[in-house]
């Protein structure tokens, strides 16, 4: 289980989109750590340039500017490096080289979807979650805020990759619909979540509106896991209780469960 593990992230420095990720993160992080920081009149300042800007402030807008970026590109992104991970051992070949070993198919396809999210962990570790500490360790801005944003950004992908998980135990070895189906949650997630406050003017029947009140019960929390991150970094308080969290936390539970059940029976 633990080589299935090792495999799948050698496996990611092989796929583009993941490489280049990895080199995107390198750069900005190199980036963030080369700040200068100055003491002037018994206050903190950051060189940029020509210009200088008092610490605290900079720093503060720099995690919204990280927190921006990896809720946003960096997130999709991550869908395309993962996908992948998640069917290459379905392929002829692998299979075949895999489970001719004696490995249980539960424990290659935890390996597989514990290897993808270490992947999409590491990254952003490298891309925000470091930089971003030595920048609030030189400034003395609070970095616990920004932590627990990066972990509502983990939080959400992992049931985006619960879905693609499942998914890939209905279709051939190909990462093209489980891509779909994260980009379809990502955006159905907003959907249901705003549901009552912009369609249920125009959407009056009884039967759609309950309907799309389950869909909102039964799928994760994606939009609202993302507003509560974004809670740190606005004055409004988007903190609407435990309901979002441990829903989701069901939902993936049920999810790959359910993926196990389908990859044991799947035909190989």
């Amino acid at each position: 289980m633990g080589a299935v593990f090792i495999q799948t992230l050698w496996e990611s420095l092989h796929r583009r989109v993941a490489l280049a990720m990895l080199v995107v993160a390198t750069i900005a992080a190199g980036m963030q750590f080369s700040i200068r920081f100055i003491t002037q009149n018994g206050k903190l300042w950051v060189l940029s340039g020509k210009n200088s800007f008092p610490a605290e402030t900079y720093v503060t807008n720099h995690f919204r500017l990280m927190f921006l970026l990896t809720t946003g590109p960096w997130l999709l992104l991550a869908v395309f490096a993962v996908a992948p991970l998640l069917t290459s051992h379905l392929e002829k070949g692998w299979a075949e080289l895999i489970f001719a070993k004696g490995i249980a198919r539960w424990q290659v396809v935890t390996a597989r979807f514990a290897g993808s999210l270490a992947v999409f962990v590491i990254l952003l570790t490298l891309q925000a979650i470091v930089p971003c500490w030595y920048l609030a360790y030189r400034s003395g801005v609070e970095f616990a805020p920004f932590a627990l944003s990066m972990a509502a950004i983990v939080f959400s992908f992992s049931a985006l990759a619960s879905i693609m998980l499942l998914t890939s135990t209905t279709q051939a070895a190909s990462p093209a619909p489980m891509i779909g189906v994260a980009f379809l949650q990502a955006i159905l997630s907003g959907v249901l979540y705003h549901r009552v406050q912009y369609f249920y003017s125009v959407i009056t029947w009884k039967w759609a509106q309950w309907l799309l009140d389950w869909c909102y019960r039964l799928l994760p929390k994606n939009s609202e896991l993302i507003d509560i991150a974004t809670s740190h970094y606005t004055p409004r308080n988007v903190w609407e209780g435990w309901w979002p969290v441990w829903s989701t936390a069901v939902f993936m539970a049920v999810a790959c469960a359910w993926a196990y059940w389908r990859f044991q029976r799947k035909a190989l």
